[in-house]
């Protein structure tokens, strides 16, 4: 039971750590030219090339600046029209990859890539935090799993009568019928997350055998022949009114 928790818990870890490494090395990535590891320098705009870039204005600058002791002349992308971008003599604030002069970024325009690494964080917070739900989801499993098996708690085969069901995207509610120790009829209620552990699912009047684990409290343990897996499960007594309401 443990080793399948704990391989339950693995499993869900892994697009937790792809998340966080992508979102490493995007940030690293995007952080890169406003380190130290970048030139910072000045260029003067030379030169303005129109065109359309998705049915819009575009402008492509080209810039003089030096690198590494070396005069270079690039290209840079302003992402508006040529009569919005910097025009030619126009100095500006550069950070250059000192191995690539192409990779430049031009700073305190607004441009993109300057504020490139606050989007990629933002997002990776999105991603990272989504993930951490999904993954608190099979951790707080294997916790009530733990805490119920760790009692000494004896497991009893049940046969139940499905009395109604209702499914819905996030998991489904079954009440069941079944005699209790002194053989009078009892109607409680089971709720799990997920498909659940019946294939097919089962129909009213169908009657189902499984193996309960249980303290007394809301949380219990399934068990189902034939398979290997243990579940979840929330059990309740539905009130005399709620009787009424489902037609029991």
């Amino acid at each position: 039971m443990r080793r399948k928790l704990l391989l339950l818990i693995a499993t869900a870890l892994l697009p937790f750590a792809a998340a966080v490494m992508a979102t490493a090395y995007f940030l690293g990535v995007t952080i890169a030219p406003l380190t130290p590891s970048y030139v910072h320098t000045t260029g003067t705009v030379t030169g303005q090339r129109a065109h359309r870039y998705k049915g819009n204005d575009a402008c492509s600058l080209t810039i003089s600046f030096i690198l590494n002791g070396q005069p270079e002349q690039e290209g840079f992308e302003s992402g508006n029209g040529c009569n919005a971008s910097p025009q030619p003599g126009t100095q500006l604030r550069l950070t250059v990859n000192p191995s690539n002069a192409k990779d430049l970024m031009v700073l305190g325009r607004g441009y993109f890539g300057e504020y490139e690494p606050y989007y990629v964080g933002f997002m990776g917070l999105i991603v990272i935090g989504t993930l951490s739900l999904y993954l608190a989801v099979p951790a707080l499993s294997y916790r009530r799993a733990r805490k119920l098996l760790s009692k000494g708690l004896s497991w009893r085969e049940i046969t139940v009568t499905v009395k109604s069901r209702q499914r819905g995207r996030g998991g489904a509610t079954l009440i069941l019928e079944s005699e209790d120790v002194a053989g009078k009829s009892r109607v409680f209620v089971l709720s799990h997350s997920g498909n659940g552990p019946w294939r097919p699912y089962p129909k009213p009047s169908e009657k189902l055998e499984f193996a309960l684990l249980s303290d007394g409290t809301s949380s219990a343990l399934l068990s189902i022949a034939g398979d290997h897996r243990l579940w979840i499960a929330g059990l309740s007594v539905p009130t005399s009114f709620e009787l009424r309401a489902m037609g029991l």
